[in-house]
């Protein structure tokens, strides 16, 4: 992904640089889609040179990639070893937090659909984390891993517009029974 050695990523500079440009990437996604976006518009917002832009990436996708792994590290430093029920639920929880935490980047990264490709790395981002290599254990087909995790978010989405526009005569749930509900989907089947 990145041009710069692997010895230069944890120089502040390059630090400081880099989390600028995902920034800048993530102020600007939600208002234009993926294939607008121009590494000229990126360096120009950040107030960086284009040729800097280089050194770190090689292009608009790769720097999509960045942000997927920085979203993925920031989630995954939330969640706890539990592999339990209530682990689960906690982590999905975690999850859910964070969407609602950054939740204009989210909602474009997850549900725009001019960003289905970056979507599809987040989920597998967050899906390669080591907190759930025992899923594909007990289930070693990982289409139906990330079919269940595409769903969780899908949930989430009907679940938060649902809650903007609540219907009279439901009381909407909260959303940490949302994310136990979850684990149980995930844990037991959909028929829980």
């Amino acid at each position: 992904m990145s041009i710069i050695s692997n010895g230069k990523l944890n120089d502040a500079r390059v630090v400081r640089t880099r989390k600028n440009f995902r920034d800048t990437f993530c102020s600007i996604c939600t208002t234009k889609p993926l294939s607008d976006i121009t590494i000229t518009e990126i360096a120009d917002a950040a107030h960086i040179n284009r040729k800097t832009f280089y050194l770190h990436y090689k292009s608009i996708n790769d720097l999509a990639e960045d942000v997927v792994i920085n979203i993925s590290d920031e989630i995954s430093s939330g969640f706890i070893s539990d592999h339990s029920d209530k682990g689960l639920s906690a982590n999905i929880l975690t999850i859910y937090r964070y969407i609602e935490d950054h939740k204009a980047v989210m909602t474009t990264l997850l549900y725009n659909n001019s960003y289905l490709s970056v979507s599809k790395k987040l989920i597998d981002a967050i899906l390669s984390l080591e907190y759930f290599e025992p899923f594909y254990q007990v289930n070693p087909v990982p289409a139906i891993i990330k079919g269940y995790f595409t769903v969780i978010f899908s949930i989430y989405q009907r679940w938060y517009d649902e809650k903007s526009m609540p219907d009279a005569d439901a009381k909407p749930a909260t959303i940490e029974e949302l994310a136990d509900n979850c684990a149980q989907m995930l844990l037991h089947g959909a028929n829980n």
